[in-house]
């Protein structure tokens, strides 16, 4: 991790190809299916999960249990619209918390 100098204490960032292109993406298909309200439903639910459950990390940033958002998406969208679940899923676990992707740690790989 770089050094910053005479860096702020916090720092907000914004990654592009996992924070705006998917907002993007989520806004038109809820506009084109019509779902803003159920949308905003299950977002703001999913929110307030995630903002229960997440944890600031010193030096890292926010930290989140990995299976929390897509789970909670799921369950949330079958129950707020069964209908349209797979698109309010897609959105609200991707959507519903812009806020940091958390990576597992890769397996290490087989000898050959």
């Amino acid at each position: 991790m770089p050094a910053l100098a005479n860096s702020p204490k916090v720092v907000l960032a914004v990654n592009v190809g996992g924070a705006v292109i998917p907002t993007l993406l989520s806004i038109y298909l809820l506009s084109k299916n019509g779902l803003w309200g159920r949308g905003l439903i299950a977002t703001a639910i999913i929110a307030a999960i995630c903002h229960a459950l997440a944890q600031p990390i010193r030096g890292v940033g926010i930290g989140l249990p990995i299976f929390v958002a897509p789970v909670a998406a799921a369950v949330v969208a079958a129950v707020v619209s069964w209908r349209s679940a797979v698109l309010l899923a897609g959105f609200t676990g991707g959507g519903g918390r812009r806020d940091e992707w958390v990576e597992a740690p890769r397996p290490p790989r087989r000898a050959r």
